[in-house]
């Protein structure tokens, strides 16, 4: 699932980025460099899931294979029977147990918010300098922050009010509940990551820092925060005055000497780790190596097929053929003809016969023309590999008749999907050459279903050679007639993708 990788790559940019951070940066004193690191990691962990390498090909996943068939509801994508009505599959397990996660994480989230927004809307206020100054009457619960809003207890007014005043203020003017909140954000998104809270303790702390570095009088500001003690906010979403855990950080970074500048060099680093992480995530996209998805996008894909005839321009049978820098290879057919199906663009054919010599192929480029290639150049014996035959192009209508991709009612064969899968066992005859070489796949066919139930523009999408691509294709198109597919009350043209299974018994 398509959704679950950008998921996973997430994670694992969240926790590089933080081990930038947490051994590169953390402890210094930029701390406006390092709280905009950290959001920063936030937010490109997202947007780089998205970052694909150029060379990466692209692949039809399941669903879309899916869509692109329209087999009717019996047949699962790969070709088989589907399972049975009631059975699970793990995509749908996850994405409930996900959804429950992330809906427990959101109503949570929305419950703090809505109480401590109305509580703030609840109460009288002073505005000064802009923000919205709320006295409380009670004794108990930490003096806090929350967007403009500045709520302070009895006891920091009565005793404490400047001091907690300004640093308050040094929260709202730099929007840190903008921080707090966007991490709770993406908690409920990936709820499932515990390491987010590592980013919400650094961004707090990093808060404490800028608002304590405003305070004038370091000595009489650090014995004021060691007899300091109150106890917890209303709500994990604000900027409270007073964190326990932070006590002693705070007071040794006021302490600190201030990071040369020389150490600005490690967010060189980090921007290096960066880099790599995005160079290594996104080299674990799937890439289409003759795996079971085919890959069909025209402009980075072209057709591998052709004839092969002798000097007195004969068809040459038996004439090996093989995908340079893959596994895949096939041989002629009696009238010197061979189809690998659709290869990536830039792929070399290495062509050899016994008595002959063997060459390689120019780089295939196009998907629709013609190469010619010679064998054993100066040789008596020579071979030429012309007419490269082109792709069938997709026509958008047949007859004058659009064709579909997706209708209300798929077409169907004679005797539904059981009878088409015994056609194919009694018709397909296993290629000796793809026997002894012991290959194994499935070929991917595309083909439309007319109005009249006749197959047309059968085509390769994905092959494996070795005469399997050749027999799958003469199966297909002497198929008897289909029952054609109907948008409404109509009957249309429908194009249609098999998986056709060649698999050797034991």
């Amino acid at each position: 699932m398509e959704l679950l990788l950008h998921f996973v790559k997430t994670g694992l940019y969240l926790l590089l980025f933080y081990a930038g951070y947490r051994f590169l940066l953390q402890g210094k004193t930029f701390f406006f460099l390092n709280r905009a690191y950290l959001l920063a990691a936030l937010l490109l962990s997202v947007l780089l899931t998205f970052v694909r390498l150029p060379d990466v090909e692209p692949v039809v996943e399941a669903s879309m294979l899916w869509e692109l068939a329209g087999p009717d509801p019996g047949v699962a994508g790969d070709g088989q029977p589907a399972a049975p009505a009631g059975k699970i599959s793990w995509e749908w397990v996850l994405v409930v147990v996900y959804g429950l996660g992330a809906g427990f994480a959101g109503l949570k989230l929305s419950r703090n918010l809505y109480r401590l927004v109305s509580y703030l809307k609840g109460q009288e206020t002073l505005n000064i300098e802009g923000a919205r100054i709320i006295l409380r009457e009670d004794y108990s619960g930490s003096s806090f922050s929350f967007f403009n809003w500045v709520v302070i207890n009895r006891t920091d007014y009565e005793h404490h009010f400047d001091a907690v005043l300004r640093h308050e203020m040094v929260h709202v003017r730099q929007l840190h509940s903008l921080d707090v909140l966007l991490v709770e954000v993406f908690k409920v998104v990936f709820w499932c990551y515990p390491f987010l809270n590592w980013y919400k303790n650094s961004l707090q702390l990093l808060h404490e820092y800028l608002a304590d570095s405003e305070n004038a009088g370091q000595d009489a500001y650090a014995d004021f925060l060691l007899v300091y003690a109150m106890d917890s906010p209303i709500s994990g979403v604000t900027n409270r005055f007073f964190y326990p855990s932070f006590l002693k950080q705070r007071i040794v970074m006021m302490y600190k000497q201030k990071t040369s500048l020389w150490a600005l060099g490690n967010y060189f680093l980090a921007a290096l780790l960066i880099g790599v992480s995005v160079l290594t995530v996104a080299s674990c996209d799937p890439k289409s190596t003759g795996s079971d998805n085919p890959a069909v996008d025209s402009d980075e894909m072209v057709s591998a097929a052709g004839v092969i005839l002798d000097e007195n321009g004969e068809a040459l049978p038996g004439v090996n053929i093989l995908l340079k820098g893959h596994n895949r290879g096939t041989t002629t057919n009696s009238e010197g003809r061979f189809d690998m199906g659709i290869v990536p663009k830039g792929s070399q054919l290495a062509i050899s016969f016994a008595g002959y010599n063997g060459i390689e192929s120019a780089p295939l480029e196009f998907r629709s023309n013609s190469v010619v290639v010679r064998l054993g150049e100066g040789d008596s014996k020579s071979v030429a590999a012309v007419t490269e035959i082109p792709a069938p192009e997709t026509r958008d209508e047949i007859d004058g008749k659009p064709v579909f991709t997706a209708v209300e009612v798929q077409p169907e064969f004679p005797g539904g999907t059981v009878a088409l899968f015994e056609y194919l066992a009694k018709t397909i005859r296993y290629p000796g050459a793809a026997a002894r070489a012991k290959v194994e796949g499935r070929v991917f066919l595309q083909f439309v279903v007319t109005t009249e139930g006749e197959i047309r523009d059968v085509m390769i999408l994905k092959g494996i050679g070795f005469g399997c691509d050749a027999e799958a294709v003469r199966a297909v198109k002497g198929m008897p007639a289909w029952k054609p597919g109907r948008q409404g009350e109509q009957l249309v043209n429908v194009r249609y993708t098999l998986p056709v299974n060649f698999e050797l018994q034991e």
